[in-house]
């Protein structure tokens, strides 16, 4: 998510620094653990769950029981979409389209990426050292590493 973000937003054109201020919201699952504890401590009458996107994407049989427990019918679930033509994006601008062109690019759900759990953490570091350089990429590593502890709060909450 970190490395993705970065990516995006500079490709987006987007002035972006592991220095910026706001750099620490950017690069955290914290801020979305605090709005899970905060529905959790306050729904009445509901439960809240945590969707880990790995499993709609990888999992059809994930989607069908998700659906089947919030009882939404299935045939409203678009899997596959045309292609937006560059007529579509050409208002839109750099950062909107630098977030979205792998949606925009796709014609349906892109499947057989590995699994976030399936990632080795410190590998990874040490790609991104190589690919943004010592001090962005050291950076981003912290961040990771700071990020984990609410990464696994969440999972361990993750609907089934």
């Amino acid at each position: 998510m970190i490395p993705s973000f970065y990516r995006a937003a500079q490709k987006g054109k987007w002035e972006i620094s592991v220095h910026d201020e706001d750099w620490s919201v950017n690069a955290s699952l914290r801020w979305l653990r605090l709005v899970y504890d905060w529905y959790a401590s306050n729904a009445t009458g509901n439960t809240v769950i945590v969707i880990d996107g790995d499993d709609l994407i990888n999992s059809p049989s994930f989607t069908s029981h998700l659906f089947a427990s919030l009882r939404f019918d299935e045939l409203h679930l678009q899997t596959s979409w045309e292609q937006k033509p560059d007529a579509f994006r050409a208002d839109k601008g750099h950062m909107v389209n630098s977030f979205k062109s792998t949606l925009w690019d796709s014609t349906g759900i892109i499947r057989g990426k590995r699994r976030d759990y399936e990632i080795d953490v410190a590998a990874e570091q040490e790609k991104l050292r190589e690919e943004f350089g010592g001090e962005v990429g050291s950076s981003m590593a912290r961040y990771i590493d700071l990020a984990m502890g609410d990464y696994h709060y969440l999972r361990k909450r993750q609907f089934h």
